[in-house]
């Protein structure tokens, strides 16, 4: 259980989770702790580790409420008449899966739908049939009655088979040209670049449960969204310098130039279509909240080459990548103040020093 040492760790944002259910899970349970560590991450950093401990009896430990739990690190689920507990609703019209969807703000995602209706259906109604996985899941308790873990295991597994197909299917509805880009970095990892025209405000979140590094959503207003995916940790500015840019020279009026204000939070004087955010690592040209934002000079094609350019990790120019040496001002690249151009500027002016101080 959780120890006066994770009372600090929250403190210090190093939070180690653990989850506690009943013994026996039933799907509802389960799914409740699916859901927890597959997109709980934003709410309860760290939970997507989170092990699993099992209550044989109704109370919880050292007479604490889930609450005063969870203050430690311990968050309950389908028990403790907490949060995630609907036992503790008369009459519920909900179950403790539902509960954890609400809470991580998942109500609505298609892709979770069917899956909690169906837990919804036979824990309140009690529906389930005989080759289906919440009366499956019955007889794995049974063959392995002191051993819930694996059955737990196994159930994730199938819930993981299960949204993946919801996953494909949603994901190919919503858009009928969806183009990938990839963009290969030193590391050997591949960075996804997603694009479509789409009005579906569900398909960046399905791109991104899809490997999304990046998402373009074009909507047939002409108005474009640029979403970033939080579990790569990307800084998007150089995207958005080389964007504000290129929709300043597409209305042939340039205001600035200076990388600072190009890369600025918010909308910058000269091209108010596009706002960063810089919290959210996004570039959105309209959005649910400012529908009537004028939509982008840009083609969706010439979008994606930019976004590309911004994310790529080698120099632009093939004489640069020869002489290891920046052009400046003779770079039509120079312009956009990309970070990996600034680095050889730096690298190159460094190294030139380190020689005069050598020779002198």
């Amino acid at each position: 259980m959780a120890s006066d040492r994770n009372k600090k760790r929250k403190k210090e944002g190093k939070m180690k989770w653990m989850i506690l259910t009943h013994w026996r899970p039933d799907l509802d349970a389960i799914v409740g702790i699916w859901l927890l560590r597959r997109f709980g991450e934003e709410k309860f950093p760290g939970i997507s580790a989170a092990e699993v401990e099992f209550l044989k009896n109704e109370k919880l430990p050292r007479g604490k409420t889930a609450m005063e739990l969870e203050q430690e690190g311990v968050i309950c689920v389908d028990i403790g008449k907490g949060r995630f507990d609907h036992h503790q609703i008369e009459n519920p019209a909900v179950c403790a899966a539902d509960l954890v969807a609400k809470h991580l703000e998942l109500e609505g995602d298609l892709t979770l739908e069917k899956i909690l209706s169906f837990v919804r259906r036979t824990d309140l109604k009690g529906t389930s049939q005989p080759f289906d996985l919440a009366y499956i899941l019955k007889d794995m308790h049974n063959i392995y009655p002191d051993e819930p873990e694996k059955v737990v295991s196994w159930t994730i597994e199938a819930l993981e088979a299960k949204f993946e197909e919801q996953i494909s299917f949603w994901f190919t509805k919503l858009s009928s040209s969806i183009t990938i880009d990839e963009i290969e970095l030193p590391d050997r990892r591949v960075l996804r670049v997603f694009s479509a025209v789409t009005d579906n405000n569900r398909f960046s979140r399905y791109a991104r449960y899809r490997g999304a590094a990046v998402v373009i959503q074009k909507e047939k207003s002409g108005n474009v969204q640029i979403f970033s995916n939080r579990q790569y940790g990307l800084i998007i500015d150089d995207i958005v310098r080389v964007i504000r840019l290129e929709e300043m020279r597409a209305k042939r009026k340039i205001e600035t130039t200076d990388w600072n204000v190009l890369a600025s939070a918010g909308d910058i004087a000269g091209v108010k279509e596009w706002y960063y955010h810089k919290e959210a690592q996004s570039l959105l040209n309209g959005s649910l909240t400012t529908p009537d934002k004028p939509p982008t000079r840009l083609s969706l094609d010439k979008i994606r080459e930019l976004v590309k350019l911004g994310l790529s990790p080698t120099l632009p120019n093939s004489t640069c990548v020869e002489t290891k040496k920046c052009l400046k001002q003779q770079c039509p690249y120079y312009w956009y103040g990309l970070h990996r151009c600034r680095k050889l500027r730096y690298e190159t002016q460094y190294a030139s020093s380190e020689t005069n101080s050598k020779h002198a």
